[in-house]
């Protein structure tokens, strides 16, 4: 038996696993289930929903990936390709032809549609591949012509005809009259709850009423959770351990049942809208990935900024958030986002990201509404700033540099964006990002000097390779200099300084820091920042894109695409779900699936 899910509760086990053969051998010893660790299926329904797994189990590892670098359950779950290859294989089991993009790929084949398997097709593939094996002695591979697939429907009948069904291997809801005088039988079904008799057609006139048919759209507060180390993205293996991995972080701050599937809520970008919400100074607005980005309006005696240039932003934002990415860890990627947008247990939670876009320069507004005195001139203005994470202003047609120059533009949206996300997102993504991350040097007096990042911005401050002269000692200027520093860092560390007016920002930042290479032998410690901090949550953009979009004289067209990020899943991560205590983690087993326990509550209305 191979790739089996667990079937029955402990006395089916028990009494499958007594069931001798015809030589007299019990099954429970004499019977194998050939399991591959990286197969979800042989670990359902799991433990926790009575079923139990019978025999003996024999295991190996092949991890089979798409083209996202995600594990692909079907490829992992192959009985053409993966098992039958593995039986095969049994040294190396690897199939290399169940990889996408490979010449003549290994293919599980279907039948009329995609969920249902052709039997006669399935084994005419089975037979020709093992009867086509050539041994290396020029001999052909014993041909094996009977094979026994893989299938609930298959092994509920086998046992049937074999064992016979008792009435106690089946729950008791499936084998007790219905109000209709049926009995339910074998039944596929997700168990809401259990009810008395003549309590289930309340309960479920309340749900299609209060929540509609489409049940993982219901919001609902749970009072734990419970993590798994086999499933869930925040256990790290580790080969070399006893105990195969360890939590990162430790304890997990988040939800990740559904590591396979992105989680609903985070990657979204909303299309440009008129928008008057956001204070008197801003007309529009659209949110990329937790970031509002809010375009001023013609207030002020100044022109409004040009929808196109704000949808810019947004791409620009989109760019270098790439999921996609090959050196995104989407773990803190997606802890990135949350905290770009003020979620629940990140460290400026209520507060979200927005990125305000002017025109031209503050000091071109009548009144300037960057300073104090002429905020309360812009009604509902001090009130966005009250509610929201504000780091910086990108400037269209910015007063103090532009001349027509694409490179400019690039320039002066890259530097800000570059502020608003390492300060507002970057940090919060990495787990030890918040505290190795802070720049808020005012507020942290005494302990500032202790961080990773100013350590980084010392090494090069000590050898006047980054602004000579500069005084970091002060809390007052050392906070600027440490978001400045980032900046000049990631600008560096991704070799953008072919944007800058020359190809230089000296002295402020040293021709000797432009390229990565030049940043690892003059500044170790930033590099090891970056590598550390901020690669693993930013993508760097493609410069031909850039230029594509920013083109001399404010051309070019921002490419900006609005995507609605909803999917079908439940969103446990998408503010559907919250819970009410904390977390209680099986660290060092692969008993248990990961499940929620819910507190009762008022389900019959």
């Amino acid at each position: 038996m191979s790739a089996s899910p667990t079937v029955g509760n402990q006395k089916y086990a028990d009494y499958f696993n007594a069931l001798r053969d015809k030589d007299g051998n019990t099954l429970g010893n004499n019977f194998y289930r050939l399991t591959n660790k990286n197969d979800l299926i042989p670990t359902l329904p799991g433990p926790l929903l009575g079923f139990i797994a019978v025999a003996q189990e024999v295991l190996f590892d092949t991890l089979y990936t798409n083209s996202e670098g995600k594990k692909d359950i079907p490829k992992n779950h192959s009985i053409c390709c993966c098992y039958s290859y593995a039986l095969r294989h049994p040294q190396k089991p690897y199939n290399k032809k169940n990889e996408d993009g490979v010449e003549n790929q290994c293919v599980f084949p279907v039948g009329p549609t995609n969920y249902y398997v052709s039997f006669e097709q399935h084994f005419a593939n089975l037979i020709l591949y093992y009867s086509s094996f050539v041994e290396q002695d020029g001999t052909v591979s014993q041909t094996i012509t009977t094979v026994y697939p893989n299938s609930l429907i298959n092994m509920r009948d086998r046992v049937i005809d074999t064992v016979g069904q008792e009435s106690t291997v089946l729950p008791q809801w499936m084998t007790t009259k219905q109000t209709d005088g049926r009995v339910l039988g074998f039944t596929k079904a997700w168990v809401i709850c259990y009810a008395n008799p003549g309590e289930g057609d309340r309960i479920s006139y309340n749900i299609r009423t209060q929540f509609g048919e489409i049940l993982n759209r219901v919001d609902f507060i749970s009072d734990r959770y419970i993590l798994d180390n086999q499933l869930t993205a925040n256990w790290v293996p580790n080969d070399d351990s006893t105990d195969g991995g360890s939590w990162n972080p430790s304890p997990p701050l988040s939800t990740t049942f559904d590591n396979i599937f992105d989680i609903s809520g985070l990657y979204i970008s909303t299309s440009l809208i008129a928008d008057a919400s956001n204070g008197a100074v801003f007309d529009k607005s659209l949110t990329v990935n937790g970031i509002l980005v809010v375009g001023a309006g013609a207030v002020g005696g100044q022109l409004a900024v040009p929808d196109e240039y704000t949808k810019k932003i947004g791409r620009s934002f989109q760019l270098i958030m790439d999921q996609n990415a090959s050196n995104i860890n989407l773990t803190a990627q997606k802890e990135m986002i949350r905290t770009l947008k003020g979620s629940a247990g990140t460290w400026h939670a209520t507060y979200p990201t927005a990125q305000r876009v002017g025109y031209a320069g503050g000091a071109t507004y009548s009144p300037n509404w960057l300073l104090d005195a002429g905020i309360p001139s812009y009604a509902g203005y001090q009130e966005f700033l009250n509610t929201h994470m504000t780091t910086d202003m990108v400037w269209y047609q910015s007063s103090s540099s532009y001349d027509g120059d694409y490179n400019k533009d690039i320039v002066e949206v890259f530097e800000h964006v570059f502020h608003t996300i390492h300060t507002a997102g970057v940090r919060g993504g990495v787990e030890g990002s918040v505290a190795q991350l802070n720049n808020d040097s005012e507020n942290n007096p005494g302990t500032f000097t202790d961080t990773e990042l100013y350590k980084a911005m010392k090494e090069v401050v000590d050898t006047g390779l980054y602004q000579p002269g500069l005084s970091i000692t002060d809390p007052a200027t050392a906070g600027k200099a440490m978001i400045e520093y980032m900046y000049l860092l990631n600008w560096g560390m991704w070799e953008m300084s072919t944007f800058w007016d020359g190809q230089t920002l000296s002295p402020e930042w040293s021709d000797n820091l432009r390229t990565a290479a030049g940043i690892l032998a003059n500044n170790p410690l930033g590099h090891a920042l970056f590598q550390k901090y901020f690669d693993p949550v930013l993508s760097k953009p493609d410069f031909a894109t850039l230029r594509t979009i920013f083109q001399d004289n404010s051309q070019g067209l921002a490419g900006y695409v609005a995507t609605s990020g909803v999917t079908n899943e439940t969103t446990f991560d998408g503010n559907s779900l919250r819970f009410t205590s904390p977390t209680d983690i099986y660290g060092k087993t692969d008993k248990y699936d990961k499940y929620l326990v819910f507190p009762k509550t008022t389900i019959l209305g």
